[in-house]
C-alpha cells in the first residue's frame, strides 16, 4: 500500500495536468468555433462569387450572340471600307499621274 501523502501528491499533480488539458481543450474548441465561423463566411463569399460568375457568363453569352448576329454587317462594312480605301489610293495614283502629265505638258 502506498503512503497517503504520496497518493495525495500524485493526485495534485494529476489535477494540475487535467486542468492544463481542460484549458488546452477549451482553447482548441474556441479556435474550432472561430474556424467554423470563417468557413461559413467563405462559403457565403463563394456562393456570391458563383452567382456573379453565372450572371457574367449569361451576359457574355449575350454579347457573343450579338457579335455572331452582327458578323455579316461587320464583313460588309469591312469590305466597303477596303473598297473605299482602294478607290482612294487609285484616285491618288491617277492624280499623281495627271500632275506629272500636266507638268510634262507645261514643259513643252
Amino acid at each position: 500500500m502506498r503512503d497517503p501523502e504520496e497518493v495525495l501528491e500524485d493526485h495534485c499533480e494529476n489535477k494540475v495536468h487535467f486542468a492544463a488539458l481542460a484549458e488546452a481543450t477549451e482553447d482548441i474548441l474556441d479556435k474550432l468555433e472561430e474556424l467554423e465561423g470563417e468557413e461559413a463566411n467563405l462559403r457565403a463569399d463563394i456562393a456570391t462569387d458563383l452567382s456573379l460568375k453565372a450572371e457574367l457568363e449569361a451576359k457574355l453569352d449575350g454579347i457573343r450572340a450579338r457579335i455572331t448576329a452582327s458578323e455579316p454587317a461587320i464583313q460588309d462594312l469591312t469590305s466597303r471600307t477596303f473598297r473605299a480605301r482602294l478607290a482612294s489610293k487609285n484616285m491618288a495614283s491617277v492624280h499623281r499621274a495627271l500632275s506629272l502629265d500636266m507638268d510634262n505638258l507645261t514643259d513643252l
